[in-house]
């Protein structure tokens, strides 16, 4: 599977986070372009106080799920 064809399928995501603390959190984010992702975050949120202490992120898109095991 291509990354184009992940992304075209997929609208999921997991961001992961450092700050006060290590947080994960999954959510559903839009592509503007290749290279631009939108994700909306709660204001009182642990991602976004993360992001306000260290903006630095990894973002997970997977076809079925960042941890998920397909067997051949």
């Amino acid at each position: 599977m291509k990354v184009a064809d992940v992304r075209d399928r997929v609208r999921q995501a997991v961001l992961a986070t450092a700050g006060e603390g290590m947080w994960n959190a999954g959510a559903f984010y839009a592509e503007l372009d290749p290279f631009t992702l939108v994700r909306a975050l709660e204001n009182t949120g642990a991602t976004l106080r993360n992001l306000h202490a260290n903006p630095v992120a990894a973002v997970v898109i997977a076809p079925h799920g960042p941890f998920a095991r397909r067997r051949s």
